[in-house]
């Protein structure tokens, strides 16, 4: 479950906004990164948030501020209050984060620029726990009411030692590496032609020898996937995002669509060097903020190859009622063909439901309340062979 947070009153926010104009640092005020119609995107663990209490709010409602970005994918909020707080503090952005969980996940976003088609948790049934203590958080957006984005935010497992040890299911590397396999499978089969960017801290590194590469499922599919900050993690262990093992610990993955952002040289991918700027340094920003630096990037989507959106051809094809459902569903095919067949997927493409021989029918009504609540695909086949796919939500 997430929850989302509203904007307080605006007394409220130039109350805290005088108090704490006397602590804002002129070194933090060169601090950017946005560009005006780029999509810029980041992930921050905020590392316990908030470390510091007040004094970390007040820098970071400055460091958010300054950067200017659009989406904002946040690890580690320790006291929901505490964020709420924070989100009724910066202007021109909202967000939310996950109900109920350890160390949560949750996203800040831009307003002005993006609106919010849909957010839910995958992976959050129980027995998903090993290879996801947090379950992966998912923003379906609309940047500047034209470009279509899926954005998933992640933190994996910690520790370990290196070593990837497949025999035993406990061991922190094959845990990230289950991980790994089972966002691929699912960003696969739901997102195939979306504009995905699956991002977070994931807690190793992108350069392990393949036998202990917990990412390894990703490079060997470099017509579909490939790493933005492949180059940080190849740089100077001073771009890393991780500064005090040194490592770097937190990722951009990107699907094909967004290839061409990559090679854009106006984009920029870059591991966010707020400690550069932060009164005392990395010591004074660990202190007061976090261990980990953000990583961003940004790029115009307008000179890059996205695809046209999500799902926008199988809108025209057929409808699901009522979505998000208790078990009871009704599909409509929208054109002249009638239903040829209905198929359910789960999360890991396993069918889980099949009504076929429609025979005439343009309308199906079927009872899914034997399935457990959670994220399902439905795929369609009318009788004149065109095929379509929607997410369903099932609630309790």
């Amino acid at each position: 479950m997430t929850t989302m947070i509203r904007a307080a009153s605006l007394s409220f926010f130039l109350f805290f906004t005088c108090f704490i104009s006397n602590a804002q640092s002129n070194d933090l005020i060169d601090l950017e990164f946005g560009t005006v119609n780029h999509f810029d995107v980041a992930t921050w663990n905020i590392e316990w948030f908030p470390k510091n209490g007040e004094t970390t709010i007040e820098y970071v409602v400055e460091i958010i501020e300054e950067l200017e970005l659009d989406v904002i994918a946040i690890q580690e909020i320790d006291e929901p209050e505490q964020f709420e707080y924070l989100l009724s503090l910066l202007q021109g952005y909202d967000g939310y984060y996950q109900d109920g969980e350890y160390a949560r996940l949750g996203f800040i976003y831009n307003t002005q620029s993006v609106t919010v088609n849909e957010q839910y948790e995958i992976f959050d049934n129980g027995s998903y726990g090993n290879p996801f203590p947090r379950p992966p958080l998912v923003m379906e957006l609309t940047f500047m009411g034209e470009h279509d984005f899926v954005v998933i935010n992640n933190h994996f497992k910690c520790c370990g030692n290196t070593i990837l040890d497949p025999d035993d299911f406990w061991d922190e590397e094959t845990r990230r590496a289950y991980a790994s396999e089972l966002l691929k499978d699912y960003m696969d089969f739901h997102f195939g032609e979306e504009n995905l960017i699956m991002l977070g801290d994931l807690n190793d590194l992108l350069t392990d020898a393949p036998q202990n590469n917990v990412f390894q499922v990703y490079i060997d599919d470099p017509t579909n996937y490939r790493f933005a900050d492949m180059d940080i993690a190849m740089a100077s262990p001073s771009q890393w995002s991780y500064p005090s093992w040194p490592s770097h610990l937190d990722h951009i993955l990107v699907s094909d669509e967004l290839f061409a952002a990559l090679e854009d040289p106006e984009s920029q991918i870059t591991t966010i060097q707020i400690d550069d700027l932060f009164p005392g340094g990395f010591n004074g920003y660990d202190s007061n903020v976090s261990d980990h630096l953000p990583v961003g990037f940004g790029f115009d989507p307008s000179t890059t190859t996205l695809s046209d959106g999500l799902n926008n051809s199988d809108a025209n094809i057929f409808s699901v009622y009522p979505n998000p459902s208790k078990g009871l569903v009704q599909v409509s095919s929208k054109g002249s063909s009638p239903i040829e067949a209905i198929r359910v997927f789960d999360q890991m493409g396993r069918m889980v439901f099949a009504n076929t021989n429609q025979g005439s029918a343009k309308n199906s009504s079927f009872d899914l309340s034997q399935l457990p609540a959670g994220i399902y695909s439905i795929s369609l086949t009318t009788a004149s062979g065109d095929t379509a796919t929607k997410k369903l939500v099932l609630s309790r």
